[in-house]
């Protein structure tokens, strides 16, 4: 029985001291940037080396990387990028799929980031907010933030990315729509104060008065 007990609390000692550390290297910034800059470094090269057979499917020996060649080269594809054509960066998501699952370097850093194997399965649909077939610099580094920590259920995520992505377009259109206003009617409020009559402005203020002081 005593040992029974004693087992239990070094269990759960060792269970507090593990989401101790966890919690240290999610507030880890530095972790952060560096490990999601290699990852977007790691895929541009795997991007830029890829082939494909005459049925269109990546040829798996093209992904093979040298380490010692990986080490030296650092973040090359990232310092000689200007931060536009970084913004307009494109990923495929056939290829992030295949790179996570059998490129041993993208299982590490991923590994790094705390980001469990489970929630890497389809990966590219969980970070493609959009579902436009392509995933972007600001989808993957927003899609793998939210995927650290605890085990959760990646689909949720994804629906959460999805309605950012929705709200993000009705605004789009809700200010295109305004400037058209305002440019014929002048007396119309300006536009930083019509910006709190923006879709998803209202959401969040009807969230609030909904949920009161919890938010």
């Amino acid at each position: 029985f005593f040992s029974a007990v004693f087992m239990e609390r070094i269990m759960a000692y060792a269970a507090t001291q593990s989401l101790v550390k966890q919690r240290e290297r999610l507030l880890n910034k530095r972790l952060w940037l560096d490990n999601a800059s290699r990852f977007i470094d790691l895929q541009m090269q795997l991007h830029e080396q890829v082939t494909y057979n005459e049925y269109g499917e990546i040829e798996l020996e093209s992904l093979n990387l040298t380490p010692g060649v990986r080490r030296q080269v650092g973040y090359k594809w990232l310092t000689t990028m200007s931060n536009e054509s970084l913004v307009q960066t494109r990923f495929s998501r056939d290829l992030l799929d295949v790179s996570v699952e059998i490129v041993l370097e993208a299982k590490q850093i991923l590994a790094n980031l705390d980001i469990e194997p489970q929630d890497c399965m389809n990966l590219s649909q969980t970070l493609d907010r959009d579902q436009s077939g392509r995933i972007d610099i600001m989808e993957l580094m927003s899609g793998l933030s939210r995927l650290r920590g605890p085990s959760r259920r990646s689909d949720i995520i994804a629906v959460d990315l999805a309605v950012q992505s929705l709200q993000t377009r009705m605004d789009e259109i809700w200010l295109h729509l305004m400037q058209e206003q305002l440019q014929a009617e002048p007396s119309l409020p300006s536009m930083p104060a019509m910006t709190e009559q923006m879709p998803s402005t209202q959401v969040r203020a009807s969230w609030r008065s909904n949920l009161g002081p919890r938010i």
